[in-house]
């Protein structure tokens, strides 16, 4: 089976096994067990970057939280 990056970059299939932020899913799932919830640092940062910027445009002061329920 072939590698496929998904349009995002982040996420990719190697051989049937999904990799995020080069990291395997199964490797994860055996370290911390299912339920896993996973975040990509990368895809993070970058969406971070394009929000300040587009607000930094208008805005003089700009502060970004991050949170998550």
């Amino acid at each position: 089976m072939s590698s496929r990056t998904f349009r995002n970059g982040h996420l990719e299939n190697r051989g049937g096994i999904l990799y995020i932020d080069g990291v395997s899913s199964l490797e994860l799932a055996e370290k911390f067990d299912t339920p896993l919830y996973v975040l990509a640092e990368r895809r993070i940062r970058e969406n971070y970057r394009r929000l300040y910027n587009a607000f930094k445009k208008y805005y003089d002061k700009v502060r970004i939280y991050y949170s998550a329920k």
